[in-house]
């Protein structure tokens, strides 16, 4: 199934491809259905009992104005998400109708920047990015003062999995005198 979340553009996809092997000895069909949600009626997906689908009802069909629709996604998830996916839900619900709607109303019904920020799901992918952006750091701390040869050390830093520790390296990289100390607290 090839899923579209908002009519943007003129794209157009395939509901069907046929390979066919060099020698021509195999043919494979294959065809899929494309759905559009903004075609698909809200109330189907309301009616579904899994709390998962409810971020995607702001992005469906529904007449009328959007507060009543997420105001009822947000009461499904306070009401049917496990303890443990409800933050993740009304982020992802928040993120999905900003897609299409840029009302900071609409989105503090579903918890707003506080919702977003408590999100186990962005609080990891924080940290991911925090992580990436502390070693690009550190790279390019280490060219700018020791020369494109400490562009090698970026696996070793990449194979770093503690957060303090890159920091302490960070600090390193600053002050220390040459790539060979530095490479020495790298592998301490």
């Amino acid at each position: 199934m090839v899923l579209f979340l908002h009519p943007r553009g003129n794209i157009e996809a395939a509901s069907a491809a046929n390979l066919r092997s060099r020698q021509g000895w195999t043919n494979l069909q294959l065809s899929w259905r494309i759905a559009k949600l903004w075609e698909v009626p809200a109330e189907e997906l309301l009616a579904a009992v899994d709390v998962g689908l409810i971020p995607w009802v702001p992005l469906a069909q529904f007449d009328g104005p959007p507060e009543p629709i997420v105001r009822e996604c947000r009461a499904r998830i306070d009401r049917d998400a496990p303890p443990n996916e409800h933050e993740n839900l009304l982020a992802v619900t928040q993120l999905l109708s900003r897609l299409r709607y840029d009302d900071a109303k609409l989105l503090q019904i579903l918890g707003g920047r506080r919702a977003m920020i408590e999100s186990p799901l962005l609080q990891e992918l924080k940290a991911e990015w925090t992580r990436e952006t502390t070693i690009e750091a550190l790279i390019e701390i280490l060219v700018a003062r020791f020369g494109s040869k400490a562009q090698a050390l970026e696996t070793e830093l990449k194979a770093v999995g503690d957060e303090a520790r890159l920091k302490e390296l960070l600090k390193h990289a600053a002050t220390c005198r040459t790539l060979s100390s530095f490479r020495k607290e790298l592998s301490s």
